[in-house]
């Protein structure tokens, strides 16, 4: 059996150009929500939209990560 090791890799965020973020060598376009193993999209524009229910995705992700970067572009 073998076993993709991507799927282990932490996140790392090489950069910011255009409103993308490159996270593990993948544009993504827009704001972020990176936790050590996870990215998600985020909809958030700038950070004076960020509100309380911004973060509601947190209480979904298992297992719950400890560490937090949110970033918009």
């Amino acid at each position: 059996m073998r076993i993709n090791n991507n799927l282990h890799r932490l996140i790392q965020i090489y950069g910011l150009a255009n409103g993308y973020f490159t996270v593990n060598d993948i544009w993504y376009p827009g704001s972020i929500l990176a936790f050590p193993k996870q990215v998600f999209l985020w909809d958030v524009q700038n950070a004076a939209d960020i509100r309380p229910h911004s973060f509601d995705i947190i209480e979904f992700i298992k297992p719950t990560p400890s560490k937090r970067f949110f970033c918009d572009k």
